[in-house]
This record gives C-alpha cells, structure tokens and sequence, in this order.
C-alpha cells in the first residue's frame, strides 16, 4: 500500500538536508502540505494508539517522515501490527552453543551465542521485531566473503542461507524475484534454462544475492555499472518499521535506491527481484604486453572491448590483458585454445622456481598436482617479505602468462569469473576516469602507483588489478558521486594485494604481512587516494589502527557519500542501531548508544 501520512515538525530539517545532500525531487505540492497535514497524521495516530507521547506515536512520526521524504513507497506492512502493546515474538533463546564466523580471507573472525539462520520470512520478521524490541544486535551476514569483514558482529547476526528459493522468472520481462540467500551462481543456473543471465558478475559467484548487491560489488565493462543497479525492486524487513516493499517504479525511487546499496544498515533484505539479459556467449583473449603498450592503447582497448581487465605485474614492465567481446560464432561452441603451450609448459616457470628454493619441502608429485594460483601461494610463502624473491615470483608468473596467451569461448557467467588465488589481505579504490580525459588518468594512476611500489622496495606480488564500470545512481554506491557533483560516465577500480600462508603453519608469518600490507596501504593512501579522489570498495575498508586514521576515513567517506542524510534515514528505520557493528560505525561517525553497545571484529593476523 501508499503511505498518505506526512512530515512532523521536528523531522521536517532532516529531509531538508536530505533534498540537499542527495539531489532528492520531493514533489513541491508535498512540501506545501507539510505544515498543514501535521495535525491530520498526529490525529491519525491519537486515534490507532490512544496515545500521543509513547513508542506507537514516535514510530508513526518516524514512519511518516521516511515515506514523506522519499516521495510515495509501496510498503509491504499493515501498521495494525504495531497498534496497542507490543509484545516479543516467540523467537529462540540464545544458543548454548558458541559459534565462530570466520571470513573467507582468514582475517577476521567473531564468537557468538546469538546466530540465527531463519527457515521461513515469518521467522525472519520475529527475530527483527524481538531484537528491536530488546536492543539486541542482529547484523545482517550472507556468505562471509568480504575481506574486511564488514557483517561480522558478535552481538548477533542473521544468515539467510536457508532463505534462497528462486521465487519467479518472467522471461518476457526479463526479471527474476528471488529470496536474499540465495547464491549468484544457484540464480544463473535457474535462469539458463529460460535463455536469461544476470548482466554482470564479480570475479566469483559464490554469494549471496543479499550481500552481493547490498555492498555495491563490481564486474568489469566501462558501459556496464555496478550490480546494484540490475536491482529493480527489493523487500527489506527493517526493525522500526516492519516490511517495506521498494521498486525503481516508486514515484519516487529515493528510499529505493538508497536501500539497495545500505550496507544491511537500513533493514534486512530478505527479498530481490534482478533485471536479467539474454544469456550469451563471450570470447576472451588473453595477452601480455608492457606498461608503455597500455598506455598507448588504453583509448582503443576501452572502446572496442565489452569488457576489459588489466594485471599489472609489479617490478617488472608486464601487463596482461584480458578482453571480452560477444561471440558471434555458433551457440554450442566452447572451446580453450592456446596458441602454442601445453599446461606443463605454461607452468614450467613457477614449478621450477618453486623446485629451487632450499625450503620447499613439497616432492615433485605433489607441485605438479598444483594449479598456477596455487604455486605462487606456495612460492610466497616461502619467503613473502624479501623483494629480491617476490621479484623472481612475479617474472615466473609474467612468464606463465606469456605461456597463456591465447582465446576462449563459454556462456558470459564461466568467463566473467576468475581465480582470486587463496587468502589475503587487499585493498580496492573506485575513482572517477572520465572517457574524454586525455591524459589516461586512470592508467596513470597504476603507472604512479608502480612507481611507489618500486621506490618503497614494497614486496608487492602480482597481480594489482584494474577493471572499469559505468556509475551507479545508488547514492552510497563508490561508483557514484555525492551531490551536487555530476557522475563521471566511467569508474575505474584499483586493487592491491598481499596473500596470506595457511593458518596451520603459524601466526608469526601472517603477522609480519599483516604488518606490510597495513604499511602498503598506508602508502597508497597518502600518495594517490586524494588527487585522484578514490574511495575504498566498502568490503575492503579495513578500521584504521589510530584515531587520525579513522578521521581521516570518516573524512573521506563524509566528502564522498551523503552520509549525514543516510545516517539519518538508517535512524528512522534502526533507531536502536540493532543492524549496526563498530566498523560501520566508525565510518560514518556515528556515536554508539550506552543501550545498544557495539561490538568489534576480533582481528586476526
């Protein structure tokens, strides 16, 4: 249904600043109303409650500022749930048994008693309401994928992996609805059958469709913008206000387009619907060439390529190129072709380095089982902070690319994809990089950061990765700009990298990287973020160990985002901050409440 309540007096600022902030088109006639229609909604609300000063009072002031400011919302609740005394659901009691989430990158890890995987959205709605109601925590978690951790919260969380059925495809529409938990990869395999995909992936399809979008995550194609904007309509269960149905049809897709990029801060999502494309062949080719060669080429290689990767190999002078174009051949082709090398010689340079290093304790049967990304796991570790070694590593790996040069043909989901290698510690930056600029700031800002690299005798391995996309109109997207600022019509996003031995060997080793990654970065930050006004992907933001970095961060952020009109709208819907943890926090400069404290992810080297 419609909202047709309005703003109270004391709201009525806030949504000022967010007209402001956010270049939102409130309808004139709807700010001209405002004063008159306070009385109306008070009555309205005297009339359901019977009262004008508790909970049921504030809640619809809250609510009718939130549907006011955003313009008219389908909202998916009936406000009788919320009329005379509130009780808590019937919802488990805390577990007995401790559970540890850890991240996919071994980097950081939480213990809680409060973690809950609901089987149905009824059981999903009585958590969100018993953890409103009793300021508990409940972060939103999906796959525990993201390097920083960003879900983690020891206070409580809620996982959705068993909420993921694929719940309608319109293939005249070219839509699919489905539930937050389900994976990337378990919706393209529903879609294939009805000739459908989804317009573009990240470099892997394991998560979950709830944090893949809420995060902002990117794919590579300079036309092509981050996969929040293929969300054409979400349903979010928010603790303050109940179910909220979004669509990009809203009259006013505000609230929608900030909701689909919220960091799981404004609700839970518990449901998405994806505009798809026609599914489609592509062709890769895959070549090395040299910085000077990239840099000359760059304006030809944007426009004639779909989609485009760079892997700059640092202390050396390679770069290899990956490019994906359509394929125009017949349907049922796939095939891989290399130009002149079988897999043993394509890997004979890194399984020979490996074999030289007096430390390797593996036989020769065990490094040929090795694949690539593999190897050079295992060759980093041997000695991962020695420059003069990590050099010798990144010619191997220049070499088994010079070795791979070649093509391939498979459906858009298999190319798109790509091996990230085993755990790590990276850091990714979006920036503006304007197609008219013609000064390839973009690639400049990689040929600079090379440069660093090799001034600072940084052990940086390979690859530092580079990919484009289009902007995003989610406000809280690093692919967009805050107001009023014009969106650049492309990002370019760079990451660094330093991977990680395997836990079971120790913590002394992991530390010590640990230790250069953090100095790495810090590097990067202070030579390059600002002048080329690059923000961090919001999975990647690591908390700053000091308090000049975090204000350095909250800085940034607050210059970026619209981050005081976001604070307040996540105020409305999570007024206890049960969705909230300390990194989010921090980054957006807001005061943890005595009655809600949050809770930190432990970090682990």
């Amino acid at each position: 249904m419609q909202s047709s309540f309005r703003l109270s007096r004391h709201v009525l600022p806030r949504v000022r600043d967010f007209r402001q902030m956010h270049n939102v088109n409130i309808r004139n006639t709807t700010i001209r109303a405002l004063s008159a229609s306070i009385a109306v909604r008070r009555d309205r609300a005297i009339k359901c409650t019977g009262d004008t000063t508790g909970k049921n009072a504030n809640f619809r002031n809250a609510l009718a500022h939130i549907m006011c400011a955003t313009g008219a919302v389908a909202v998916g609740m009936h406000l009788a749930e919320y009329e005379g005394e509130w009780r808590p659901p019937d919802t488990p009691e805390d577990d007995t048994e401790l559970h540890e989430v850890i991240n996919w990158s071994g980097t950081h890890t939480v213990e809680t008693r409060r973690y809950y995987q609901p089987e149905t959205m009824e059981e999903l709605r009585a958590l969100v309401k018993n953890a409103h109601i009793r300021r508990r925590k409940l972060r939103p978690v999906g796959s525990a994928l993201s390097p920083n951790g960003l879900a983690l919260e020891k206070g409580g969380m809620v996982n959705l992996v068993l909420l993921d059925k694929i719940l309608e495809i319109d293939k005249e529409k070219k839509q699919v609805k489905v539930q937050a938990g389900a994976r990337v990869n378990q919706v393209v395999d529903a879609l294939r059958p009805h000739g459908l995909t989804l317009q573009n992936f990240a470099s892997i399809t394991e998560q979950q469709i709830g944090g893949f979008t809420q995060v902002g995550a990117h794919g590579s194609g300079a036309k092509i913008p981050p996969v929040d904007e293929q969300v054409i309509g979400l349903k979010v269960i928010t603790p303050a206000a109940g179910e909220l149905e979004l669509s990009i049809d809203d009259d006013d897709p505000s609230l929608f387009q900030l909701a689909r990029t919220a960091l799981g801060m404004i609700g839970i999502v518990a449901e998405v619907t994806l505009q798809c494309v026609p599914a489609h062949k592509l062709i890769e080719e895959t070549y090395v060439t040299t910085r000077a060669e990239v840099q000359t080429q760059h304006k030809s290689l944007m426009a004639k390529n779909r989609h485009l990767r760079y892997m700059w190999i640092p202390h050396t002078k390679y770069v290899v190129v990956v490019t994906c174009n359509p394929y125009k051949g017949a349907r049922s082709d796939v095939f891989l072709r290399y130009s002149k090398y079988n897999d043993s010689e394509r890997l004979a340079a890194p399984r020979k380095l490996l074999r030289s290093h007096p430390d390797c304790n593996l036989t020769d049967v065990q490094i040929v089982e090795l694949g690539f990304t593999s190897l050079r796991d295992e060759l980093l570790a041997l000695d991962p902070l020695n420059v003069e070694w990590v050099k010798k590593v990144n010619l191997a790996e220049a070499e088994f690319w010079k070795r791979s040069e070649g093509t391939r043909v498979d459906w858009s989901d298999r190319i798109l994809q790509f091996d990230c290698g085993g755990q790590q510690w990276v850091s990714e930056v979006a920036f503006p990089a304007p197609s008219n600029d013609a000064k390839n700031s973009d690639v400049q800002f990689v040929q600079d950061l090379l440069e660093l690299i090799e001034k600072e005798g940084i052990p940086a391995p390979a690859p530092i990765e580079q990919r484009w996309s289009a902007p995003s109109h989610s406000p809280m997207s690093p692919a967009g700009e805050k107001p009023p600022k014009e969106l650049a019509d492309i990002y370019s996003w760079v990451g660094i990298i330093m991977y990680l031995p395997d836990a079971s060997l120790g913590n002394e080793t992991r530390e010590r990287i640990t230790g250069a990654f953090k100095e790495y970065k810090s590097l990067c930050e202070e030579r390059l973020w600002k002048n080329a006004s690059a923000v961090e992907h919001w999975a990647k933001v690591e908390l700053p160990d000091t308090e000049e970095g975090k204000t350095r961060l909250r800085t940034r952020t607050f210059h970026k985002y619209p981050t005081e009109a976001f604070k307040a709208i996540c105020a409305i819907f999570d007024p206890h901050g049960i969705l909230r943890n300390e990194l989010m926090d921090t980054i957006l400069g807001i005061e943890t409440p005595s009655q809600a404290p949050m809770s930190e992810p432990t970090h682990v080297s």
